[in-house]
């Protein structure tokens, strides 16, 4: 089951499973990724590996739905 990222912010973002950026999907703005709904996300502003993220969705919480980045 999966969920969706859409990114509304006018840059962008990458998003991953990680407190800190190491593997991450990049979604430019407009875009939308969809992401497995099993881990924490979070979203970066910098694909550097070790860029701070910053909590989103938490595990298992909305399978099936989706969360967009303003």
């Amino acid at each position: 089951v999966n969920f969706t990222v859409y990114n509304k912010s006018g840059r962008t973002v990458w998003v991953g499973s990680t407190a800190t950026a190491f593997i991450t999907s990049e979604v430019p703005s407009g875009g939308k990724s969809t992401q497995t709904c099993t881990s924490d996300m979070y979203y970066y502003l910098s694909d550097a590996k070790g860029s701070k993220g910053y909590k989103f969705y938490t595990a298992k919480s909305a399978c099936g739905a989706s969360a967009t980045i303003n």
